[in-house]
């Protein structure tokens, strides 16, 4: 669990690598539950120290992107990974509405 993962990102760490993303779009992200995705980015954030630049994933929903961002914030991250919401009927203009409901009030570099 997340104390094998967090040998392995300070193992990470210490061999060099120097950006981590916690929460990324093509693993673990969607598997696992918005509480899980926390206690794994806290789990990197803690691992990797002042060592390596840590980005969050976030965006589970339009609806959660700002307070998952905030959250993520808080735990640590210094930049996101802002997905693209699984939305099948999702418009441009909502893509770009999603995502100016939270691009000035996280206060981290998004990506």
């Amino acid at each position: 669990g997340l104390i094998v993962g967090s040998a392995i990102v300070r193992r990470l760490a210490e061999a060099g690598v120097r950006i981590m993303v916690a929460g990324g779009n093509t693993s673990e992200y969607h598997a696992l539950s918005r509480t899980e995705r926390l206690e794994a980015l806290r789990t990197v954030v803690a691992a990797v120290g002042e060592r390596a630049t840590v980005v969050a994933g976030v965006g589970a929903s339009p609806a959660e992107v700002a307070d998952e961002a905030r959250a993520a914030r808080d735990a640590g991250a210094v930049a996101l990974m802002v997905h693209t919401p699984a939305h099948p009927f999702l418009t441009p203009a909502g893509w770009l509405a999603s995502r100016r409901s939270y691009a000035g009030d996280t206060r981290t570099g998004a990506c």
